[in-house]
């Protein structure tokens, strides 16, 4: 945490219900997580930690992992996972209840 921005958030963070459904075990560990920072940039800007909840200037984990948002593009391989990062230019981290997996968008499309 030492090289990541401040907090984007000063609230206290919580996890909505279909954010904590769809990260499964791993919910409280992403709590913890946004209890030290509640949401920040690190490397430069590269890696985007959401902040719980959105606000005039940042998207939240609710509005990120909503289905209507990016979700839907990828036909389904996106479903069953609960999104807490993105790393610029490459793509987004998923949590899913026993693994983690790494999806990588392609650029321009």
């Amino acid at each position: 945490m030492s090289i990541a921005s401040s907090s984007l958030s000063e609230r206290e963070p919580e996890i909505t219900e279909p954010v904590r459904n769809m990260a499964g075990i791993l919910a409280e560990e992403i709590l913890v997580v946004l209890r030290r920072r509640n949401g920040f940039y690190a490397f430069e800007g590269a890696l985007h930690v959401f902040p719980s909840e959105s606000s005039q200037n940042e998207t939240g984990l609710s509005d990120w992992n909503h289905t209507d948002l990016w979700r839907s593009g990828y036909k389904g391989l996106a479903d069953s996972g609960s999104f807490l990062l993105r790393i610029s230019l490459v793509g987004s981290f998923v949590s899913r209840t026993t693994r983690s997996i790494y999806l990588i968008q392609k650029l321009g499309l």
